[in-house]
């Protein structure tokens, strides 16, 4: 009964995907597309709200010492 039901689910999962349909030449998308590009010529985000870059020594996990 559990295998039955996995195959169930990653048959769904398949079907999703393909269940969706191409908006890349939908008039309204790119009409939407194309106001936010000129929206964002015309008012661009202070660089002081943009994400920071992280160097990679930063994005390190950095895991607690064990005190001895």
């Amino acid at each position: 009964m559990e295998n039955q039901q996995t195959e169930v689910l990653e048959g769904s999962k398949e079907n999703f995907a393909h269940s969706f349909p191409d908006l890349s030449n939908d008039p309204f998308i790119l009409s939407k597309e194309k106001f936010a590009i000129e929206f964002l010529t015309k008012y661009p985000i202070p660089k002081h709200l943009l994400p920071k870059n992280r160097n990679r020594a930063d994005t390190k996990i950095k895991t607690p010492k064990s005190s001895g």
